[in-house]
């Protein structure tokens, strides 16, 4: 249960960065990473099979390694 109310948490966090973000197309693409996160996370809570567990690990490394000040992590 904790897990479900987490993955919804960041769900919901990371859709209200999306729009906040600004137009400096210099550093990383955040708002895409940020989505990808999300739908591996959402993928994941779907079917926890070892591909998504994968594909939901390298996106939050991604996102995690990236400059997205304002798209924070936390597993």
């Amino acid at each position: 249960m904790r897990k479900i109310i987490f993955a919804l948490l960041t769900i919901v966090s990371v859709s209200s960065f999306v729009a906040c973000s600004s137009d400096d197309d210099k550093g990383p693409n955040c708002e895409k990473l940020a989505q990808n996160f999300a739908n591996a996370l959402e993928a994941y809570m779907a079917d926890p099979s070892d591909e998504n567990e994968a594909k939901l690990d390298a996106a939050s490394t991604a996102l995690e390694n990236s400059n997205c000040a304002e798209f924070e992590v936390e597993m």
